[in-house]
This record gives C-alpha cells, structure tokens and sequence, in this order.
C-alpha cells in the first residue's frame, strides 16, 4: 500500500510528543509494517529537517532511511515553497490508484481541497473512515473486520460501503461477486452515483429466475454497459465478494441482508494484490452473457 504521511504525523514520531498513546503506537505501526511504501521526495524531508533542532537528527535520520528503504521517492516540486505545498505536490503527481494519505489532526482546508479523504489518527471511531483507513496502513495485506454489533443504525452500515469505494485514488474497474443477486439495497450505490459499472459474476439455476432475466436486472440496476456473467456451477460461484484495485470486501452474508439486527455477519476488508488476483483467476467459473 502506497502510503503519504503528513507533517503532524511525521512530527508525532519525531518528537514522541502525542499524549494518546495509542495513537503513537499506532504511527510506529504504520512505519513498522514491511508493506508500507512511503511516498516521499527530497523537498518533502528537506522542509521537515528545517524544523528540527540537532537533538532530534537521529529520529529524523531513522525515518529518512525507513522511508528510502522502503519508499518511492517522487521528483521534488520546482516551486513549492513549504511542507503542505510539496505534499500536495506528491500526491498530484504521484501516478497511484490507492494512496492512503494520514496525518494526526485534521488537516487545514488547503490540503483537503487538495488530498481527499486524509485519514486522521485523532478522529478515530469505528466503523468510521479515519479508523478503516488507519487500521489498513497498520495491518496490510492482513484483513479488517467489522462484525454486526459494532453498527447502532444502518445508515452506518451504508456510510462503510461508501467509505470502501472511497479509498482509491481512481478505481478503473469493479469486480462484483454475488450468487445472491439480491440488488434490494443500498451497498453498491457510491457506484451508481459515480457512474461506475461494474463486472458483475452471479450464479443461476433452473430452480431459480430465468438467465436472461437476471442478466436484464443487472443491466437495469447498474447501467447496460454493465457486464454481466453468469454460473451454474453453484457450489464454485458462491461468492459475496468485491474487487477493486487490489482491495477485496468480502462478507458471511448475502449484501441485501447486511442490516441492524438482520443476522449474524462479518465484513471483511483487506489491501493484498495476491489474494485480488487469486479471487479474480475464478472469473474462468463464469461465462459472459451479454
């Protein structure tokens, strides 16, 4: 996972000054974990270093090198004149679909503007955005899970699948796996009202609706240059599953069913480009019915 560290971030591992202590152990996670790719170039530890006395270099040093290690260094702005300007600089240039940006506090107006959906460490309250977005940097590839009791009202559950579909910087495809095809629900709507149609891989048998109506009730819902493919191997296409630019959602429970009180289900979420390719290689279990 690509990920961009604001200044206060920075800071709070620096100075080891952040008086909730889980949220410092938090940003040492972060660094901590071997899959981090930090975004990072030479203007941006240039602005920082600035603002440091010598007794903090050795800190600054440790960070600089777990960055180079294990980063991406971006050619600098020729113009920027600050920390915030050469962020924004990054981020804009930074040729990445999934970009987890993070920093402490709530960032000013001009790096929101700028860099959308800043997970922030104080903020953190699950099942909200700046929870998930943290809880991936610190775990990936492992999975986030959110269980039914975490959620008090179902427009929670709503605002979950909105905030999935919000991680990507761009999202060019969706793939959407659902034996169900249940479309009865407002899961998928962040797609619709982005005009972004998906694959869509369900399964028929003769017990149940007509293929072709299947495949006219997809087109409906989502758009007719949605793409529609169909399984009758049931026990091979049972899934409840979303995939998009190496994130994968999946859940216990059919989507249309994933609501307060409605059952006993889980969600899973996780950033991991070989298991996404894995779930994908069993689009063979399916053929193309448009």
């Amino acid at each position: 996972m690509k990920i961009l560290t604001l200044k206060d971030f920075i800071l709070g591992f620096i100075y080891q000054n952040i008086q909730n202590k889980d949220i410092q152990k938090q940003i040492h996670q972060i660094i901590d974990n071997e899959n981090s790719v930090f975004l990072y170039s030479k203007k941006f530890f240039l602005f920082i270093k600035e603002e440091l006395s010598d007794e903090y270099l050795n800190e600054f040093e440790r960070l600089f090198t777990k960055y180079s290690d294990l980063g991406i260094s971006v050619p600098s702005s020729k113009t920027s004149q600050n920390f915030d300007e050469e962020l924004i600089h990054i981020y804009s240039v930074a040729n990445f679909k999934v970009i987890n940006s993070i920093g402490y506090e709530e960032p000013n107006k001009t790096i929101l503007n700028n860099i959308p959906n800043v997970a922030v460490l104080s903020k953190q309250q699950k099942p909200n955005y700046n929870w998930l977005a943290t809880k991936l940097a610190i775990l990936h590839p492992n999975k986030v899970t959110f269980r039914c009791f975490e959620f008090s009202k179902n427009s929670e559950i709503s605002q979950l699948f909105k905030d999935f579909f919000s991680i990507p910087k761009t999202i060019s495809g969706v793939n959407i796996f659902d034996s169900q095809c249940n479309l009865n629900h407002d899961k998928f709507d962040y797609l619709l009202n982005n005009s972004i149609r998906p694959n869509y891989y369900t399964k028929f048998s003769s017990r149940e609706k007509n293929q072709f109506e299947r495949r006219d009730e997809i087109k409906k819902y989502f758009g007719n240059s949605t793409k529609v493919f169909l399984s009758n191997r049931g026990e091979k296409a049972h899934g409840r599953r979303i995939i998009f630019e190496n994130i994968i959602i999946s859940t216990d429970e059919d989507f249309w069913n994933i609501e307060i009180d409605a059952s006993d289900w889980n969600i899973d979420i996780e950033y991991n480009e070989e298991i996404a390719n894995k779930w994908l290689d069993r689009k063979t279990q399916y053929s193309k019915f448009n």
